[in-house]
C-alpha cells in the first residue's frame, strides 16, 4: 500500500513539474517582451527630453507672440506626455521586476522538485512542493494581464500625444515665461553685457 501512495505522489510530483516548466518557458516569452518595451520606453524618452529642451529654448528667444503661442502648446503636450511615460516607465518595470521574480521562483521549485525525485524524499516535504506547484500555476494568469495591461497603457500614450491641451497655467510655462520676461528686460535696457544673457540662457 506504501509503495502504491509514493508512486502516486512520484507522479504528481512530475506532472507539477512538467507543467511548472510550461509556464516558466512561456513566461520568459512575456519578460523578454517586457523587458524589450521597458528599453523602447527608455529611449523615446530620453528623445523627447532633447525635443522639450530644444522647445523650451526656441521658447526663449522667441520675440513675436504668435510663434510664442505655438511653442507653448507644443512644450505643453510635450511636457505632459513626459510625465505620462515616465508613469508608465515604473509601472513597465514593477510588472517586469514581478515576471522576472516569479520566474526565480518556479526555477527554485523545479530544482527542489528534481531533488525531490532523485533522493526518493517521499512525504511531508514532497506535499508542500506540490502544494507551491498548485499555487505556481495560478500565478500565471497575474502575469498575462499584467503585460496585457501594458498594451493598454500603450495605447493611452498613443492617445495622449494627439490631443490638444490647455496651455494657461501649465507649471512648466510659468516658469519659462519668468526667465523670457527677464531676458527681454535684459535685451531692450541694455544694462547687462551679452555675456550675462548667454548665462541666464544656459542656467537650469
Amino acid at each position: 500500500m506504501k509503495s502504491i501512495r509514493t508512486l502516486l505522489k512520484k507522479h504528481q510530483l512530475k506532472r507539477s513539474c512538467a507543467m511548472v516548466m510550461k509556464d516558466l518557458i512561456a513566461q520568459k516569452a512575456l519578460c523578454e517582451e517586457a523587458s524589450l518595451s521597458v528599453e523602447k520606453l527608455e529611449l523615446q524618452i530620453n528623445r523627447n527630453q532633447v525635443r522639450l529642451h530644444n522647445l523650451e529654448q526656441a521658447y526663449l528667444d522667441q520675440v513675436d507672440d504668435e510663434p510664442q503661442k505655438m511653442l507653448e502648446t507644443q512644450i505643453c503636450v510635450q511636457a505632459d506626455a513626459l510625465d505620462h511615460d515616465n508613469e508608465l516607465l515604473k509601472f513597465k518595470r514593477t510588472v517586469l521586476n514581478q515576471l522576472q521574480a516569479s520566474m526565480q521562483d518556479k526555477e527554485q521549485f523545479l530544482v527542489m522538485t528534481e531533488g525531490a525525485l532523485m533522493q526518493r524524499k517521499i512525504g511531508y516535504d514532497s506535499d508542500k512542493i506540490i502544494e507551491r506547484g498548485r499555487q505556481f500555476r495560478k500565478e500565471q494568469h497575474l502575469s498575462l494581464d499584467e503585460v496585457q495591461a501594458i498594451h493598454q497603457e500603450r495605447k493611452r500614450a498613443n492617445a495622449l500625444t494627439g490631443q490638444t491641451n490647455n496651455s494657461v497655467g501649465h507649471p512648466r510655462l510659468e516658469a519659462l515665461e519668468s526667465k523670457r520676461q527677464e531676458i527681454l528686460r535684459i535685451r531692450t535696457t541694455g544694462d547687462e553685457k551679452v555675456e550675462s544673457v548667454t548665462q541666464l540662457l544656459c542656467r537650469g
